[in-house]
Parts: structure tokens; sequence; C-alpha cells
């Protein structure tokens, strides 16, 4: 996959031995810093969430709920809504052809429909 400068810039940081581009984390330590960076930068508005036990809306800071699935479906979001094809999307994401899985990362709005309707008139 094609790389930005900055990202080459990080990765330039590091020579891992075994051939692996970074340092394995946990998803846990993962998450752990994720929510921890959005923290130190001002991420903490309030969002409301659905509480898995009660199934009603609760509120939490966002650097509170915040995780890599979140990260990965706001990449795949942001792309879709830039009108990137769905192949290259999930390619990117690490879906493979055609995964159902990839399906539920974006729905199809009426405004899109509306649009797409325009296109054949």
């Amino acid at each position: 996959m094609p790389l930005t400068p900055k990202a080459k810039s990080i990765l330039s940081k590091y020579n891992i031995p075994d051939g692996t581009l970074l340092p394995f984390i946990s998803y846990k330590n993962y998450n752990d810093y994720l929510k921890e960076l959005l923290e130190l930068v001002g991420l903490t508005r309030m969002v409301t969430v659905k509480d898995p036990k009660t199934q009603m809306g609760k509120q939490v800071r966002l650097c509170d709920y915040v995780s890599s699935h979140m990260a990965r479906r706001n990449f795949v979001g942001g792309l879709y809504q830039k009108g990137v094809k769905d192949a290259i999307i999930a390619s990117m994401s690490g879906h493979v052809e055609n995964s159902k899985s990839f399906s539920r990362y974006r729905a199809i709005d009426r405004e899109s429909q509306n649009e797409a309707i325009k296109l054949i008139e």
C-alpha cells in the first residue's frame, strides 16, 4: 500500500530485526494509548452511546470511548465520502474482496440514492 511521506518518516525510525514495520503492542494497550492521545489533544467532548446492558443512550467523553475499531470505521467512512471505490477502501482497511463485513462500515443514505437517480435522468 502506498504511504504518505509522514508515514515513511515514522517507519524510518524503526529497524526491527524480524522485519516487522512497527513494534507490536496488544490491542488493549493500543486502545489505552488512543484514549490517552485523544485526551491529550483535547478531544473530550461528550457523545451519546448505547449502553449494551440497558440499550439506552448514555453520555461519555469521546476520549473515553474511542477504540481502534472506531478509528478503522472513521477511516473507511472518510474515504467512502470522498468517492473512493469500495474495492480500494476494502484493500486499504484489510478486508478481502466482496467481504460481507465491509458492507457494515457504511450505510447508503437517501441523498446518495437521489444523486444516483439524477445520473440516469
